[in-house]
């Protein structure tokens, strides 16, 4: 009973030392409050006598007669901000009272000077004087401390008697109550034992000997299982020894053999002069195993959260880093202990950190909402590693340590890639501009040099065909024939790297218009008919009796590619045969699939040559050109030409026996024109009227005059686009004929000019000569109001028919032979 006596005197100390407390503090206050009244009462009195001014500096009424243990200071405030102060300067007066009650404050203070507990009250008396009151706490302080000692110690006194009568009553109550039968449980998940000194059992409950089959007078250690006597041992004798209570866990073995664990408390225990030991103990088997799970479970987490090969970190609410994985530390460099309970800004760079708040602002509330979001992790390496993250809330506030979860996937490699296949792309953008700036430099390099090679061609063609019409012998005949020939050849080359430079550009243009295929091979095979003759080639020309003999399409760019393969089918066949025939089928009652093919018995082309003959200038030997010429141009123009119109340009051939070249069609049928009477053209010389000529040019002047003058119209020269318009003002011509590029003024700039003239002449009709063979030329010189376009070199034939088409039907002839033309 002493062991009891002496645990709970510790409570009863507290308790009193409670009481003793609340009502010090409470008389304290009661205390405080009285002597603020009764200072408050004082202070009032002095100020109404001041405000009555019964009270004035040197009167020998003043405060100090009425009250010793109050002190006054009143202080008045000048017109130059002075304090004067009157009455006491008790030294105890605060300056700070001084100033708050002349500004206007009001209310007590409580503070210590000289070692004195002072209270003080401050209030003003008007808008310029104040008044301070203090008075000392020492005697109410000392009284205070005498009650509340003594209310310590009643309160200690009675909170012992009442003590010990509780004590007596359970003394009363155990000794009437023993045993421990008064425990009996039917459910034995807990138990009760009395053990003695020796910790043989003196009692027990009914539910120990059923499941353990303990008895009074049993050792209890032959109960335990798993642990060993001494670590039992040891338990017990702290509770012996100590008398202190005691809990630990166990597991005790059944009647049945098996163990279960039990959490058991251990409270010594003094009865008439006897120590015992109580025993309560409860069954926690599945508590335990469940709590086994549990740490299982958490350890297979564990064990996904470090290896998942994402970064995972988790952070409080705070965002300090309350978890992180493996993978999360590989790209940091870092140890967990130097992560752990870190800001997550700290493992940023200074620019992501903006990235990571407002991020962090958009954490959704609800638990399991993610969101998303980009940015760099720094490496202790001073390394950026950029990663993606799925930001999700785990709880809400307050449920749990870890509330967000932040997972981020490396994708460092993926923006470098990215970021190198943007610069790529940004490089392959700028070659791909400056191929187009190559490219238009390229079309500009051809138009130039395509009107400075036509330029003299013009002369050497006009000038070889005038010469031919003259009287020559048979000598200069052939010598004009050869220069006639290969001109035409220059000219053929020149106008294969103009329609190579057109397709290049996208800018070939394939007509559709109504025209007589039959007719049109008709002539090429006429064209071919003597050169293959004379070769000692057979020419074959085979048209299928069921085809329809007109088409729509592109006659111009058909004839093209007809007249390039029958060229190399002549120029690579020695002897033999050459075949043209046309064959097709049907795809509805309109639209046929139309095959054109040129098949010769020539040298052939090896199968892996078929490919390269097709690319711009390549030829199936390098010894070809040399042997046969040609520049390698026209079987590409060709194929590409077949492809614009919709078709193909297909190729069988073998090495020795000759080659079979096919243009495939899709053509749709037309229907035949209406039969008109043709009427007879007129032979040259036939045309008359006045004609000025704009060619700055000597060459083209003379050429181009000499044909005029054959066709029978007067010539008038200007050397420039000056010159035309003085020309057309003053003269009065029937048709101009304008080159386009001149010194001074150009022919477009000086046709736009006559356009703009306000007389009749602005009509004139204009017929552009330009060695710019390019589309583009042509509509440049139609959208500048000329009426016509020949290009140069100048044909006859072109030249005549220009004119016929501007001239007024008054200056046009219709003789067919010049002995009925018109005089000039």
């Amino acid at each position: 009973m002493a062991r009891l006596h002496k645990q709970t005197w510790l409570p009863v100390l507290i308790v009193a030392v409670v009481i003793s407390l609340t009502t010090s503090l409470f008389i304290y206050f009661q205390i405080m409050q009285s002597a603020q009244k009764d200072l408050a009462s004082v202070v009032s009195q002095v100020a109404r006598q001041w405000q009555q001014q019964a009270l004035r500096p040197g009167s020998s009424n003043t405060p100090h007669a009425e009250r010793s243990d109050i002190h006054f200071q009143i202080v008045s405030r000048q017109e130059n901000d002075n304090v004067v102060s009157h009455f006491s300067q008790h030294k105890t007066i605060r300056a700070e009272d001084i100033r708050a009650a002349l500004s206007g404050a009001e209310g007590f203070a409580n503070y210590r000077a000289d070692g004195k507990h002072i209270l003080a009250f401050y209030q003003p008396l008007n808008d310029r004087d104040a008044l301070v009151a203090v008075t000392s706490m020492e005697d109410a302080d000392r009284s205070h401390l005498v009650m509340s000692l003594s209310l310590f110690l009643i309160s200690l006194l009675v909170s012992g008697v009442f003590l010990l009568l509780y004590q007596l009553l359970q003394n009363r109550r155990r000794n009437n109550h023993p045993s421990l039968n008064a425990l009996e449980k039917a459910d034995i998940s807990s138990m009760s034992l009395l053990l003695s000194d020796n910790f043989v059992v003196t009692d027990l409950s009914p539910g120990v000997t059923q499941k353990f089959g303990l008895q009074t007078g049993d050792q209890l250690l032959n109960v335990f299982a798993g642990q060993t006597d001494k670590d039992v041992l040891a338990h017990l004798t702290e509770v012996s020894t100590h008398g202190i209570p005691v809990s630990f866990e166990c597991r005790l073995r059944d009647r049945e053999g098996k163990t279960s664990v039990w959490s058991v408390q251990a409270t010594p225990w003094h009865q008439q002069n006897h120590d015992y030991i109580v025993l309560h103990a409860q069954d926690i088997s599945r508590r335990s195993e469940s709590e086994a799970d549990l740490a299982s479970q958490q350890a297979r987490v564990n064990a996904y959260f470090n290896a998942m090969q994402t970064a995972l970190i988790s952070c409080n609410n705070e965002g300090h880093v309350v978890r992180v994985n493996q993978s999360a530390l590989h790209l940091l460099q870092m140890t967990e202990q130097q992560v752990l309970n870190q800001p997550f800004q700290h493992l940023l760079t200074p620019p992501a950190r903006e990235a990571f708040q407002r991020s962090w602002q958009q954490i959704p509330d609800a638990p399991g909402d993610s969101s998303s979001a980009t940015f760099p992790l720094l490496a202790s390496s001073g390394r950026e590693y950029i990663l993606r993250w799925q930001i999700t809330r785990l709880s809400a506030d307050g449920e749990s340590q870890e509330n967000i979860l932040f997972a981020g996937l490396d994708i460092t490699v993926e923006v470098a890639n990215r970021e190198a296949q943007e610069k790529a792309n940004a490089r392959i953008f700028e070659a791909l501009e400056e191929a187009e700036k190559a490219n238009r430099s390229k079309s500009i390099f051809l138009a130039s040099m395509s009107h400075e090679i036509r330029t003299p061609m013009n002369g050497i063609l006009g000038a070889t065909e005038l010469m031919m019409d003259t009287g020559v012998d048979e000598d200069q005949n052939q010598y004009l024939q050869i220069i006639h020939s290969s001109s035409h050849v220059l000219l053929d080359i020149i106008n294969d790297i103009l329609d190579l430079s057109k397709i290049e550009s996208g800018k070939l243009e394939v007509e559709k218009i109504r025209y007589d295929l039959n007719e049109l091979l008709t002539s090429l095979y006429q064209l071919f008919k003597e050169p293959a003759r004379r070769k000692g080639i057979s020419l074959v020309y085979i048209y299928d009796g069921d085809l329809p003999q007109y088409w729509f399409g592109d006659p111009k760019r058909t004839r093209q590619i007809i007249t390039n393969l029958l060229s190399n089918a002549l120029k690579f066949t020695h002897d033999g045969c050459i075949e043209l025939h046309v064959s097709g089928n049907s795809a509805d009652q309109r639209n046929f699939r139309i095959s054109i093919a040129v098949q010769d018995q020539g040298i052939g082309i090896p199968e892996e040559k078929h490919k390269q003959i097709f690319e711009a200038f390549r030829q199936a030997d390098s010894t070809t050109s040399r042997q046969y010429g040609g520049t390698g141009l026209g079987l590409t123009i060709s194929q590409h030409l077949a492809r614009a119109m919709g078709g193909d340009l297909l190729l069988q051939s073998t090495v020795g026996e000759g080659s079979t070249f096919t243009l495939s069609l899709p053509l749709r049928q037309a229907d035949a024109p209406k039969v008109e009477r043709r009427k007879n053209k007129p032979s040259l010389p036939g045309l008359r009227g006045h004609v000025l000529l704009a060619e700055d040019n000597m060459v083209n002047q003379k050429i181009t005059s000499k044909m005029l003058d054959r066709l029978g119209v007067k010539v008038t020269v200007a050397g420039n686009g000056e010159e035309a318009i003085v020309a057309v003002m003053e003269g009065d011509f029937d048709v101009v004929l304008m080159d386009v590029n001149m010194p001074v003024l150009d022919g477009i700039a000086a046709t736009e000019r006559i356009r703009d003239l306000s007389s009749t002449r602005k009509d004139i009709p204009i017929i552009a000569l330009t060695a710019n063979a390019m589309l583009q030329d042509k509509q440049r010189c139609l959208e500048a109001g000329m009426n016509g376009f020949v290009a140069k070199p100048l044909r006859m034939e072109d030249l005549a028919s220009a004119l016929t088409e501007v001239l007024p039907p008054g200056r046009q002839a219709f003789s067919t032979s010049p002995s009925n033309s018109p005089d000039r």
